[in-house]
C-alpha cells in the first residue's frame, strides 16, 4: 500500500515542518494560491508535483502549443514565462530518473543565470 520513493531527507523535513504540504489548489495567483476553501496563501516560489498525469494545461493557463498530446509539456522551461520550469515529463533511453537528473541539471543552470550576480 505504499509507493516507493528516494528520499534525500524529504520525508522528514515534512514531519518536522520545515516543509509544508498543502493540497487542494483552486486557483494561480501572481504571489501564490487560492486554496479551494477560499484560503489565500502567498510564496516565492512553489513546486507542483502532479504526479504521472500532470495534464498541466488544467494548472498552468498558458498557449496550449506548448504541450504535447497528453499534456505534458514540450519543453523545461519557456523564455515567455519566467521562473515556470517543469522536470520529469521527457523519457529517454537511459530511464526517467536519468531523464530527471538531466533536466534538473539543465534547470538548475537555467535559474543560475537569472539570480541577481
Amino acid at each position: 500500500g505504499k509507493t516507493p520513493v528516494i528520499d534525500l531527507g524529504t520525508v522528514e523535513k515534512i514531519k518536522n515542518g520545515e516543509i509544508v504540504v498543502i493540497g487542494d489548489i483552486q486557483s494561480f495567483t501572481e504571489d501564490g494560491v487560492v486554496l479551494t476553501s477560499g484560503e489565500r496563501v502567498e510564496f516565492d516560489d512553489i513546486i507542483l508535483a502532479t504526479g504521472y498525469r500532470a495534464n498541466l494545461p488544467e494548472f498552468v493557463k498558458i498557449d496550449p502549443t506548448h504541450f504535447d498530446h497528453r499534456g505534458a509539456p514540450k519543453a523545461a522551461w519557456l523564455d515567455q514565462y519566467p521562473r515556470l520550469y517543469f522536470i520529469g515529463f521527457n523519457t529517454s533511453f537511459s530511464g526517467i530518473l536519468n531523464a530527471i537528473y538531466e533536466e534538473s541539471a539543465l534547470v538548475f543552470h537555467e535559474i543560475e543565470k537569472s539570480l541577481p550576480q
